[in-house]
């Protein structure tokens, strides 16, 4: 792996993790991405540097030791200096949550695939460890390219299972990103040393609206998942390609928990005769928050496109529903439809319709029955179409 791959890995999985550097409790007091609108942007650059340890230095030959200016490295890992450039774009917005794409550009080449990053705007309590319980240093000013801010101070010990390291953040009122931040940490037990630099580079604000349209929150107009209950389901069939080693003939979603305001959702793919092909795939959905349009089409990237909600009421099976479709693509899919109408339990979901290339062919899951425990409100129940086997 070079340390572009390197860089790449860190930064995405540091962007993943739910609990992000810790704020001073000053900044605790809102959640500061609260005051920033759709298309707002904050962009930072952070300048990496990895070098084999000096004791490890000493025991390793000399091909292996690698070089200021990328060489071979310590376990495959190539040493040296590296440029990136982090971009986060407010992409939803409404007055729960705010989405983020975040880009990163490393020494001048293509930006990668993005990352997006749900944020609530509500409060939500998170136990915060001892061990990344941040230590106040005192206020300081920074100067940054973007301008001079009288910033908070703190600094916190960190470990994890491959690092351990020391991280110094300054934090201004009004931005919801440390101005600047240095880290020094040490890899696979203090063989590679890392030292990383992050500072301030540009500030987009736009205001956010008063009263966010569809368009801005990205939510679907209507909530399926506001009374599911425990017990609920929805069945899918298919049409399996032989060419296709072991395909599905169907899915089964099911309520499996409900906690409070959270419903887990198991979706498992099946075959003919009821049998999972898989390991169940767990959806967290709200009942309090209708999903977003990223959630409901394609997989949630950089590359991930979806057009706008619109009306389009479907029939199966001698029934109407009234239904929402929304168009999507990604890097999998070069065209895929779905449709989701407010009666349907579970997700909502009446008809998936997705396509991996121009020629290929479409792939489709069409709504055959759904129910609450036992009973079956509408169609066919699981056993009715796969045999007691998928009970």
């Amino acid at each position: 792996m070079d340390l572009r791959s390197l860089v790449v890995l860190l930064a995405v999985a540091g962007a993943a993790q739910s609990q992000a550097p810790p704020l001073p409790m000053e900044a605790k007091l809102e959640n500061v991405w609260a005051r920033f609108g759709v298309g707002s942007i904050i962009e930072t650059e952070l300048v990496t540097e990895t070098r084999v340890s000096g004791e490890e230095s000493a025991q390793l030959p000399a091909s292996d030791a690698g070089h200021a200016s990328g060489g071979a490295g310590l376990f495959g890992f190539e040493t040296g200096v590296t440029r990136q450039i982090r971009t986060q774009t407010v992409i939803r917005r409404d007055s729960r949550q705010v989405v983020v794409r975040l880009e990163i550009k490393i020494d001048g080449q293509p930006a990668t695939t993005g990352h997006i990053m749900k944020i609530p705007l509500v409060n939500v309590a998170t136990p915060e460890s001892p061990a990344r319980r941040p230590r106040s240093i005192g206020r300081e000013k920074v100067t940054t390219p973007v301008g001079e801010f009288e910033c908070a101070h703190v600094q916190y010990e960190h470990r994890e299972d491959m690092a351990t390291g020391i991280a110094d953040l300054w934090y201004a009122r009004g931005l919801p990103v440390p101005v600047k931040a240095t880290e020094t940490a040490t890899l696979f037990d203090g063989a590679l040393e890392m030292k990383r630099t992050e500072a301030l580079r540009r500030v987009v604000r736009n205001e956010p609206s008063p009263n966010p349209d569809p368009a801005e929150s990205g939510r679907l107009p209507f909530n399926p998942s506001r009374d599911a209950q425990l017990g609920d389901w929805a069945v899918y069939t298919t049409s399996p390609r032989p060419q296709v080693l072991n395909p599905p003939s169907g899915r089964i979603d099911r309520v499996t928990k409900v906690d409070g305001n959270v419903v887990v959702v198991t979706q498992t793919l099946v075959d003919a005769s009821g049998k999972p092909l898989l390991d169940p795939l767990i959806v967290n959905l709200s009942r309090t928050d209708a999903p977003i349009d990223l959630d409901l089409g394609g997989y949630m990237d950089g590359e991930q496109k979806v057009g706008k909600f619109v009306d389009d009421p479907l029939t199966i099976d001698g029934r109407r529903f009234a239904c929402t479709k929304l168009s999507f693509s990604d890097r999998f899919i070069t065209h895929g439809e779905v449709w989701y109408a407010p009666d349907v339990k579970v997700t909502g979901l009446v008809l998936e319709k997705r396509q991996s290339g121009p020629k290929s062919p479409v792939d489709e899951y069409v709504l055959a029955g759904f129910g609450a425990s036992e009973k079956t409100l509408w169609g066919r129940s699981p056993a009715d179409i796969f045999g007691n086997s998928s009970e």
